[in-house]
């Protein structure tokens, strides 16, 4: 495999003008001590620039166009991404008001990159939905889940791509001779990272996001993997909190090894807050994290859509996932079309108790969600004769309520003190008070936090850094009436 040093001189090479190099510490007193966080999404790609304070110094996003796998299918374009990363970081070392001591990496799960015996980057960055052949999910049950417990131990329901251990089996039979030069298939968490150390890793947070691959009951990995000599594929398994010093063309610089997204939000909550909460994190997906919870998914749990996250410590986080954000956003593009007004200004529509009060009497259901697998509604083609402050609320009511469902799956026998919101739905005055309208009695707080994953891979990398004042600070927490 190709040695750390040389992954790192190919990466940075020349990244650097000689005469900035020098000027780099010349005056340590003059620069602010930081360091750089990438949040890498499905749709956006961004950065940020911390200080000590943890307060954003710079920040910016991209948006890269996907590519074309193998097959057609959509993917992730990784060398853009790639060059893109190497740009931020050469700029952001280059710059003598700045001594970066950090960089650490927040990506969304369930997908691997993998690496040759040379130690580069083979194959597509495959896109988690891609289509799962069902010959292949039956010849798996009948070899490793006749019994359907399965999906009891890893906490994994589904089989899939979703699934990124599956995606894994699907190479071995569907590209074998792919299957047989990989040497380690890395998360994408771990992918980021090793492109600047050369250390190919595993975490907890990747092994655990709804992998199939990992066993909670037993704490390793799932019988099958073992079987199926998949774990030959991973990297050995280190703590999220390590890093690894490395020297970027001159600076000295601790590079994290990654962390996904979802237990990326979680931790500044973690370590800022004492009393049990459970976590909504919004946005294209909706993800109720509860941390809390000592009991095991049962079968009950898992039909009702429940799922395992992982802490940076191994620790389960029982979660519920739903595709709320991406079905709000294709119902407001409906409801734009049919009103004809702006998408924009559908979105700052404001919260009536009024019609939420009428709404909750008549608990009839008129939308159709087929992108939450709610594929029925009591008028045909969702023709409405109601204004537009009335459709949307009464949109907003029925996802709401999905919503307050998935929470009261997680909750289970945990003394709940507060529901905290994070992401795109603290800007949605409707969502807010009617989630606080169905939960009486429980506060609801909406975080101001403008980068919470990307904050959390910073305390991931800085613990130092973080404290309760930190949170009370960066992420304004304010509880919602309605």
């Amino acid at each position: 495999m190709q040695s750390a040093a040389g992954i790192r001189e190919d990466l940075f090479l020349n990244s650097i003008p000689d005469s900035k190099q020098n000027s780099y510490f010349q005056d340590m007193k003059d620069t602010v001590e930081t360091i750089l966080i990438f949040d890498i999404g499905k749709t956006n790609k961004k950065y940020y620039l911390f200080d000590q304070n943890l307060d954003i110094l710079a920040q910016d996003q991209i948006i890269i166009r996907e590519v074309e796998d193998d097959d057609g299918d959509p993917a992730d374009n990784i060398e853009e991404i790639e060059e893109w990363i190497k740009e931020v970081i050469m700029r952001t070392l280059a710059r003598p008001d700045y001594r970066v001591l950090g960089i650490n990496f927040s990506t969304y799960g369930a997908s691997f990159v993998h690496l040759n015996e040379a130690g580069q980057r083979t194959g597509h960055l495959y896109n988690y939905t891609k289509h799962f052949p069902y010959n292949l999910f039956e010849s798996f049950s009948d070899k490793y889940d006749q019994d359907g417990t399965r999906v009891i131990t890893s906490g994994s329901p589904g089989v899939g791509m979703i699934n990124s251990g599956f995606q894994l089996y699907w190479l071995k039979y569907h590209r074998p001779e792919f299957y047989r030069h990989i040497h380690y298939s890395l998360h994408f968490p771990q992918y980021l990272s090793y492109l600047l150390t050369g250390i190919p890793v595993s975490d907890y947070t990747s092994l655990g996001c709804h992998t199939a691959l990992w066993n909670y009951h037993q704490h390793d990995y799932e019988p099958w993997v073992r079987a199926e000599k998949i774990d030959k594929k991973l990297a050995s398994i280190t703590s999220t909190s390590h890093s690894i010093n490395c020297n970027l063309h001159g600076v000295p610089v601790k590079v994290g090894v990654g962390i996904h997204d979802s237990s990326a939000a979680l931790l500044p909550y973690l370590s800022g807050l004492h009393d049990p909460f459970i976590l909504i994190s919004t946005g294209t997906w909706s993800v109720s994290l509860n941390p809390f919870s000592e009991e095991n998914l049962n079968t009950h749990d898992i039909a009702n859509g429940c799922l395992y996250y992982m802490q940076t410590d191994g620790k389960p986080v029982i979660a519920q996932r739903l595709f709320l954000g991406y079905e709000y956003e294709k119902q407001v593009e409906n409801l734009a079309e049919k009103y004809h007004k702006k998408i924009s200004k559908i979105k700052r529509i404001k919260y009536s108790p009024k019609k939420d009060k009428k709404i909750k009497k008549s608990k009839t259901r008129y939308f159709r969600f087929k992108h939450l697998g709610e594929d029925e509604s009591i008028l045909p083609n969702d023709e409405f004769q109601w204004g537009l402050k009335k459709t949307y609320h009464q949109m907003m009511a029925e996802l709401v309520d999905i919503q307050v469902r998935a929470l009261e799956s997680i909750i289970k026998n945990t003394r709940v003190k507060q529901i905290i919101v994070d992401g795109g739905f603290v800007k949605n005055d409707v969502f807010l008070k009617m989630l606080v309208s169905r939960l009486p009695g429980l506060p609801v707080y909406a975080s101001k936090a403008p980068a919470g994953s990307a904050l959390g891979a910073a305390i991931a990398l800085m613990p130092a850094w973080w404290s309760q004042k930190s949170l009370k600070k960066n992420y304004k927490l304010k509880r919602i009436y309605c």
